[in-house]
């Protein structure tokens, strides 16, 4: 009959002189007084196995045993202690990667968090000079073997799969063979959904209907911190600020890939790197701040694999097109090409969303229909560069309340709204800030319309019609003032038609005068208001136009006889 498992030693007790080889292995097993049955020993099943020229197997063997689930967590936990101290001193908590790269790897975390890797050559090359005993020769010598050979072929050393960013995912629920690449909460912080107390019959209890489980955060915690997101950030809109808010409940909710960017734009010290590092302390390692697009969208990116958060603060140059286009990508694919020096790249799930800041007036490239960026306008008004206002805010926020945010997002009510879909990711408002960026990012025979109808000023030679507000646009003199070429004069004449009115076309009127005085094709616009309106309509969103400028500057210019029909 097997030991009852009370009697069972706890495996803190169990000792090792040196690195055990795979018989010692064997033995140190079976010696367990409840593993010792009427049927085959696992001492007796390895030496049958290596008698017949194969390696014992500890899954085949249970095959064959009728172990209790408490018998088999207390081998699961012998095994990991006889882990924790092979070779421990000598090489360190490392791992053996089976596919990383199409490659096996040995592997172990640095003091960053961050997947480090080498290939078995350069391993045993690391410990070249180490010898151990792995047993006596005939005469009683000991006999030596590199260290790091006896380590990569030793049934104790740990190994996996492949290894996998799965954020939230605890070690007991994980995959078989997969190394979890998270690093779990940053100390002090508990989520919302493992928070319990004590149940009438003492068993944990989740806690869904406390202070941080309803629709509110409490007041006392971090005030200024939500203050300074609702009316710094989001200018006082509520409609922005509860979008923001689930932007980052959904991080915790659902990990993995996001098709929203949140664009953080204005002047220097109004608190936009402010926002972004609070908000990245909630993913410790697995948030990160990068300073070169090179480091985003480049080559060699291992470092994104992992990483929950980014954060590119003032990373990007919206002109730089190129940069543009992969940024566009990498925010709304699911996946991202992984690669890491020295072996194959390959595919891997995206599993951070992004944060951009900037004090530059243009960010991003925003496309006509852009619907991948939260652009913000952040401004702290009288707070801005105000390092005691921050510096409060900042001592509140490491008083509780930290804590404080990160256990409401947590909590039981976003649980509740980012899975039953109440809070539509995807739905996101579309602020004056992304409409700006929109306006900026206009091809250039765009930019040149929306410039002049900003400023009310036409090219400087045009014919106006005075007593009816209107002005005759040539195409081409309209190209040349703003230096482009004749490749853009089809999309100016296009961009031209569309402040004409529908079914507008082009009329050839003279311009200029004496010996420069011709003729040249172009339209004729009604008021600057009109052509605003048109403007509007055509990308389907307002614009934000200067105050004070509503007619077209005409008081210059050869006036066109208004007894002349007008072609709209």
């Amino acid at each position: 009959m097997p030991t009852e498992v009370s009697n069972i030693p706890p495996s803190s007790e169990i000792t090792f002189d040196a690195p055990p080889g795979p018989e010692e292995v064997d033995k140190t097993i079976s010696a367990q007084p409840w593993v010792l049955r009427a049927r085959l020993t696992y001492d007796a099943y390895a030496t049958r196995c290596r008698a017949a020229g194969r390696q014992p197997d500890i899954a085949e063997w249970l095959e064959h045993q009728s172990l209790t689930e408490e018998e088999l967590q207390l081998l699961d936990d012998l095994i990991e202690a006889r882990r924790g101290d092979f070779c421990h001193g000598d090489i360190g908590p490392k791992f053996v990667i089976r596919e990383f790269g199409n490659k096996a790897r040995v592997g172990w975390f640095d003091d960053r968090g961050e997947l480090v890797t080498m290939s078995f050559a350069e391993f045993a090359n690391a410990h070249i000079e180490k010898l151990v005993q792995v047993g006596h020769d005939d005469n009683g010598k000991p006999i030596l073997r590199p260290l790091a050979k006896h380590w990569l072929q030793h049934p104790l050393t740990r190994r996996y799969d492949r290894a996998e960013f799965l954020p939230g995912i605890e070690p007991e629920n994980m995959p078989e063979g997969v190394l979890n690449l998270w690093r779990g909460w940053p100390p002090g912080l508990v989520p919302g959904w493992a928070d319990t107390r004590l149940g009438p019959d003492g068993e944990a209890v989740p806690i869904t209907d406390g202070p941080f489980d309803g629709p509110e955060m409490p007041s006392g915690y971090c005030d200024m911190f939500l203050d300074h997101m609702y009316e710094n950030m989001c200018g006082s809109d509520e409609v922005v600020f509860r979008y923001l808010l689930g932007w980052m409940a959904d991080a915790f909710w659902n990990p993995g890939p996001c098709e929203t960017a949140i664009v953080l734009k204005g002047p220097q010290g109004s608190g936009k790197t402010f926002w972004a590092e609070r908000f990245m302390e909630f993913f410790g390692v697995h948030a990160l701040t990068l300073d070169d697009p090179e480091q985003v969208v480049g080559n060699f990116n291992k470092h994104l694999m992992n990483k929950s958060v980014i954060f590119a603060d003032e990373a990007f140059f919206a002109g730089n097109r190129k940069h543009a286009a992969k940024l566009k990508t990498l925010i709304t694919r699911p996946d991202l090409f992984v690669e890491p020096k020295g072996v194959d790249g390959f595919v891997a799930p995206k599993m951070f969303r992004l944060i951009m800041a900037s004090n530059d007036e243009h960010v991003i490239q925003a496309e006509r229909d852009d619907r991948r960026n939260l652009v913000l306008d952040v401004n702290a008004g009288p707070h801005n560069q105000d390092r005691d206002y921050f510096a409060r805010m900042h001592e509140e926020w490491r008083s509780g309340g930290r804590r404080a945010l990160f256990r409401w997002l947590t909590g039981a009510w976003w649980g509740q709204a980012v899975g039953e879909k109440r809070f539509r990711m995807w739905d996101r408002p579309i602020t004056a800030g992304l409409q700006d960026q929109k306006d900026m990012s206009l091809p250039r025979p765009q930019m040149v319309i929306h410039n002049m109808l900003r400023d009310g000023e036409p090219p400087a030679a045009f014919l106006p019609n005075v007593r009816e507000g209107t002005i005759f646009v040539a195409t081409r003199l309209l190209a040349q003032e703003n230096r482009l070429g004749p490749e853009h004069d089809r999309a100016l004449g296009d961009a031209l038609r569309v402040l004409a009115g529908e079914g507008a076309t082009s009329v050839r009127e003279y311009l200029g005068e004496g010996s420069a005085r011709r003729q040249y094709r172009g339209y004729w616009l009604p008021p600057l208001g009109i052509c605003r309106q048109r403007w509007e309509a055509h990308h389907g969103r307002q614009v934000r136009w200067p105050s004070g400028v509503d007619t077209w500057a005409i008081e210059i210019g050869m006036e066109r006889d208004p007894e002349q029909e007008m072609p709209f």
